[in-house]
């Protein structure tokens, strides 16, 4: 979990900064405005993520339900809140969104790499496991 954590803080200090400046140039003051609140929306999406998979993991039992309900109300409320603020008239849509999705894809490509990787781990002890009674019986 702290690979996770630290990764996804890595690619916020390397996406956030650029996003910003990009925003700025582009959009002037409601361009830099939109692009903090887009950047905002994404980090808690991630904070929410990092506190569904910390409980999940405490909860073994009732795992797969809290992942699959904690990402559908997860979607759900990002697709209320952009909706939202869609009628915002001091915030610029364009800047919004591709900073949220600038971090939010960041965010998933750190995701599925501490997963890849926590699955081959798993995954080569599995294999490891399998060799020991192989060789204990044969």
């Amino acid at each position: 979990m702290t690979s996770l954590s630290k990764g996804m803080a890595i690619a916020g200090a390397i996406v956030i900064p650029p996003g910003l400046a990009i925003s700025g140039i582009l959009g002037g003051f409601k361009g830099l405005a939109s692009g903090f609140v887009g950047f905002t929306i994404a980090s808690l999406h991630s904070v929410a993520l990092v506190y569904t998979l910390s409980f999940a993991i405490g909860n073994p039992r009732f795992l797969t339900s809290i992942l699959s309900g904690g990402y559908f109300l997860r979607i759900i409320l990002l697709a209320g809140v952009l909706y939202g603020l869609h009628f915002v008239k001091a915030l610029d849509m364009i800047p919004l969104l591709g900073c949220f999705l600038a971090l939010f894809i960041a965010h998933s490509v750190v995701e599925i790499t501490c997963v890849v990787k926590s699955y081959g781990v798993a995954l080569r002890g599995f294999k490891e496991s399998g060799k020991k009674q192989e060789d204990e019986t044969g």
